[in-house]
C-alpha cells in the first residue's frame, strides 16, 4: 500500500539537512512497518543541478575522516592512522532506522527520461525489497561496500546474480579477480 507522503520543496546546500521536513513524516508513517524512503530530487537548472553521491554518503555515515597522528620530535613524519567515518552521522544502528533507503531522483540528460538512485542504509529496520528493484534499468541500487566497523568505505553499485555472474565469467577469462556481488567505486 502507497503511503501518502507529502513533497516538501526543501532547497539546501547539502544533504545534511533536507531530510528534516520529510523525516518525522516517514517516521510517523513507516517506522516499525514498512521501508521508507526519504526521495530528493534537485529542481534547479540544468546547469548547477546535482545531488552527488559523496554528499549522500557523509550525510548520511558522516564526514571523511583520516586520523593523524603528530610526534613532538619535529624530526618525525607525521603518521596517518585510520580512514573512517567521523562527525555528523544522521544513520545509525540506534537513529534513523526507519528510513531504508534516501533516494535521488534524477533526469537523464540524454533520454529525458527519469532516473532513480537509491542509497541503502544499512542500519534499516525494514530493507527495501531488493529482488524487485536491482534488476530494473531505470533504478540503480548502492550500499557502502562491506568493511570493518567504522571504516570508510564509497558506494557499491549492487547487481543481479546474472550480471554477477556474467562478471566471473569475464574475469576468468582474462585471468582479472572476480568482483563481488557489487561493482566497488562506483558514483553516479
Amino acid at each position: 500500500m502507497p503511503l501518502p507522503l507529502t513533497p516538501h520543496n526543501h532547497v539546501s546546500a547539502s544533504t545534511k539537512s533536507p531530510h528534516k521536513p520529510g523525516s518525522a513524516q516517514i517516521q510517523r508513517l513507516a517506522a516499525g512497518k514498512c521501508p521508507g524512503i526519504l526521495v530528493l530530487y534537485d529542481a534547479r537548472p540544468e546547469l548547477v543541478r546535482g545531488i552527488w553521491s559523496y554528499e549522500v554518503l557523509v550525510g548520511m555515515y558522516g564526514f571523511e575522516t583520516i586520523d593523524l597522528h603528530v610526534s613532538e620530535n619535529p624530526s618525525q613524519p607525521v603518521q596517518f592512522g585510520t580512514h573512517r567515518f567521523g562527525k555528523g552521522k544522521k544513520v545509525r544502528r540506534d537513529s534513523h532506522m526507519y528510513i531504508s533507503a534516501l533516494g535521488v531522483l534524477r533526469e537523464v540528460a540524454s533520454s529525458g527520461q527519469f532516473h532513480m538512485d537509491f542509497f541503502l542504509n544499512v542500519f534499516a529496520d525494514h530493507p527495501l525489497p531488493l529482488a524487485q528493484i536491482v534488476p530494473r534499468t531505470d533504478m540503480t541500487v548502492y550500499t557502502v561496500a562491506p568493511g570493518r566497523g567504522n571504516e570508510f568505505r564509497w558506494w557499491a553499485e549492487m547487481v543481479t546474480e546474472q550480471e554477477y555472474r556474467e562478471a566471473n565469467k569475464a574475469s576468468e577469462a582474462t585471468s582479472e579477480p572476480a568482483p563481488g556481488a557489487w561493482r566497488s567505486g562506483v558514483s553516479p
